[in-house]
């Protein structure tokens, strides 16, 4: 729908009419004899008074005025977009002209989401193109609760780009937007501890604990030999703006001796946007 906010603002080729009835320089009704080929689908931005009826030039009293047409009127109009807000006499000569404070409008409108080179820049105010992060642990994670969910430490970022992983305490990816994601995840338990025919998993749940939150990948594998396991996924998911994800281990091997094994290779959540 059409407003005087809009940005980008369609035009037509020579145009030329005249007010039907004089405007005071506060009316924000602009009335004219003819509308014919107006767009109406965005605003508009007329000039009044750049000539007089004998096509000589009026500078002093040129009025650029933005509205939306409606019928034969300039409705909403913003006024002195570009020169003096004054009044203007029935008969007054109106026009559309490629102006500075149309091509200034298209201009703030793509340093909106693009960098000067023509790049995506901020999305909302979140860098489209740099939302990515990759966090593992530090260290291995040792003597895992049985038969609980148990946060995993990732403490350790391989890359965070737009700032959006906490590796302290929560250990989480928050989404900046809303958007798809790609959501990558991964678990290796391994130690002197494992326990053959017993059943590990891997799950990663949002907004809360795999309990209290949605859980958005879980994953089960019993092991079949007294030797590592590992357990990843990759899938698209679509987040809301401040949804956080967390990576949950949840071990049943009878006792409090499991641990998960460390490094970017083996245990790690990684969180990409796609689209928005």
């Amino acid at each position: 729908m059409a407003a005087n906010t809009d940005k980008l603002k369609k035009v037509a080729r020579r145009f030329s009419t005249t007010l039907s009835s004089g405007i005071t320089d506060s009316d924000t009704t602009i009335p004219l004899t003819s509308a014919t080929g107006l767009p109406t689908d965005t605003a508009i931005t007329i000039s009044i008074d750049r000539l007089d009826a004998n096509g000589v030039k009026t500078i002093a009293k040129e009025e650029l005025v933005t509205g939306v047409i409606s019928g034969l009127n300039l409705t909403n109009c913003v006024r002195e977009v570009a020169g003096t807000a004054q009044a203007h006499a029935s008969g007054a000569v109106v026009e559309i002209m490629w102006v500075a404070s149309l091509w200034n409008d298209v201009v703030d409108w793509g340093l909106v989401e693009h960098n000067q080179d023509g790049t995506h820049g901020n999305v909302t105010g979140v860098t489209k193109t740099t939302t990515k992060a990759s966090a593992y642990p530090s260290g291995s994670q040792s003597n895992l609760t049985d038969d609980t969910d148990v946060l995993v430490v990732l403490d350790a970022e391989l890359y965070d780009i737009g700032s959006d992983f906490t590796n302290t305490v929560t250990y989480k990816f928050t989404a900046p937007v809303t958007g798809y994601y790609l959501l990558s995840s991964s678990i290796t338990y391994g130690g002197s501890d494992m326990v053959a025919d017993k059943e590990y998993r891997m799950i990663v749940a949002k907004n809360g604990t795999p309990t209290t939150g949605t859980v958005i990948i879980e994953n089960r594998m019993q092991s079949s030999l007294v030797a590592p396991l590992t357990i990843s996924s990759s899938k698209t998911i679509y987040l809301t703006a401040s949804d956080y994800l967390q990576l949950y281990a949840h071990v049943k091997v009878g006792a409090n001796t499991q641990d998960i094994v460390s490094g970017t290779k083996y245990t790690y959540m990684s969180v990409h946007l796609l689209s928005v």
